[in-house]
């Protein structure tokens, strides 16, 4: 009997790197074992697989609303169900089910999922990042927290990306023996092709070029990035990337900043030739995210750069074992500026091997991929 698996997902592979990159490590991994894959997603661009036993079904239906809650909230309850409906009416639900969140309202189906196996990825405790200023929000965040406890019963095992957020399950005394580990970190194929980059500083020897790279959302805030490139000329400042806040900072940029690049994203092999002529790769997430750790710090270590970042002490805590990695609290602009103006003079030395040699023995995907789903008895 043909071994079958269904993934069910809030946003399509292509058109979001951070979905693409958690996900795609699973597809390979169950592919390469024989299992045929189902994944159900909202319509959008289609992935090019290696392999010939994965299907796409697509789903009417978008995820955002970027400018109200309340219909964000209630598109993506609407598609959560039309995902359910539709594997339902495919009989894609007898087997082995994955149901991978960042979308806190996917949690409101796992009741409906009656599999032999249901596993619930998180990928993001996106409750807990609500406003805790904003009733409404804060109402949701609470009630979210019971929908998880109650909802996640009906899963055979837990995924999640982060130290933090085994913590946070554990807290709930859930039955961690379910809980297990899969760290978000770096694709093989991004690691090696990352790790061919030389890591030689100072591509400009009179200018410092900071650059960085990934989504441009409110998570992010780089206001700080046009607020820095007002107060250092002297520095080159790029950023690479799309997302809903692009427009917010280009128009923050009122007058047109010389020494400030909004490149938009770009194709793969170009984001390598911006890696290759940065000195510091900048990365922030603002407060309320403490219990995230973005992957993008992974990719940056690959790279060899000096690495800056704007978070909670939960990620420097996290990242200690790595070398070049120095910390400003998000949203200091005077912090930022101290360690611009500390590394005109010059640049701290990193260890590259031993980061690199770190990623490759405990960051990458698929290895990590393969050992849950040896673990739970995939294989």
């Amino acid at each position: 009997m043909e071994k079958q698996v269904t993934i069910i997902t809030t946003y399509p592979l292509v058109e979001e790197p951070v979905i693409k990159n958690r996900l795609l490590p699973f597809v390979s991994e169950l592919a390469k074992r024989g299992y045929k894959i189902d994944i159900f997603q909202p319509k959008g661009a289609i992935h090019k697989f290696e392999f010939d036993n994965i299907n796409i079904h697509f789903v009417k239906g978008q995820t955002a609303n970027k400018n109200s809650f309340i219909a964000r909230a209630f598109s993506e309850i609407f598609l959560c169900f039309r995902l359910i409906l539709c594997c339902k009416k495919n009989k894609k639900t007898n087997e082995i089910v994955i149901v991978t969140i960042p979308s806190m309202f996917l949690l409101l189906i796992l009741p409906f999922i009656k599999s032999k196996h249901l596993l619930l990825d998180v990928r993001d405790l996106t409750w807990e990042y609500l406003s805790s200023d904003n009733i409404l929000q804060r109402f949701v965040r609470f009630c979210f927290r019971k929908i998880f406890l109650f909802t996640s019963n009906s899963a055979s095992y837990i995924s999640v990306t982060n130290k933090n957020e085994l913590d946070y399950l554990e807290t709930l005394n859930l039955n961690m023996d379910k809980v297990c580990l899969v760290t978000n970190g770096i694709t093989e194929n991004q690691f090696k092709s990352l790790s061919d980059i030389g890591s030689s500083l100072f591509f400009d020897k009179n200018r410092l070029r900071i650059t960085y790279v990934g989504n441009v959302g409110l998570a992010q805030d780089l206001s700080i990035l046009v607020l820095a490139a007002r107060d250092n000329p002297d520095c080159d400042f790029f950023i690479v990337g799309g997302g809903n806040d692009l427009e917010r900072i280009r128009n923050l940029n009122e007058s047109n900043l010389s020494n400030l690049h909004l490149i938009g994203r770009v194709e793969w092999e170009k984001v390598k030739s911006y890696y290759t002529k940065s000195d510091i790769l900048f990365a922030q997430l603002t407060n309320g995210y403490d219990t995230a750790i973005p992957s993008k710090l992974y990719e940056y270590l690959s790279v060899g750069k000096l690495v800056v970042y704007g978070g909670s002490e939960n990620v420097k805590e996290h990242m200690k074992n790595f070398t070049g990695v120095y910390y400003f609290e998000p949203g200091c602009l005077a912090g930022l500026n101290k360690l611009l103006n500390e590394y005109k003079l010059k640049l701290p030395n990193i260890d590259v091997v031993h980061n690199r040699s770190l990623i490759k023995s405990s960051f990458i995907r698929e290895q990590a991929v393969a050992k849950y789903i040896s673990k739970i008895g995939l294989i």
